[in-house]
């Protein structure tokens, strides 16, 4: 498979998974309320609480809601 930098004009989409290889989303943490821009975070360890969670992708405090 040829790297990123040689597949010049070719559409690609790269994701980025954590060290436990889990894809993540903001709608599917147990702390995220709401939806869209209107989305929070209810963790209150999280340094971004009660403000908008735009990315579970770099969030320590992520937990998949299991319902």
């Amino acid at each position: 498979m040829p790297k990123v930098s040689q597949m010049q004009g070719v559409p690609a989409h790269l994701e980025t998974l954590k060290s436990d290889g889990i894809k993540r989303h903001p709608a599917w943490c147990k702390f995220a309320e709401g939806k869209r821009s209107e989305r929070t975070c209810k963790n209150k360890k999280c340094p971004i609480y009660l403000t908008h969670c735009s990315s579970a992708a770099k969030c320590q405090y992520y937990e998949k809601n299991d319902g």
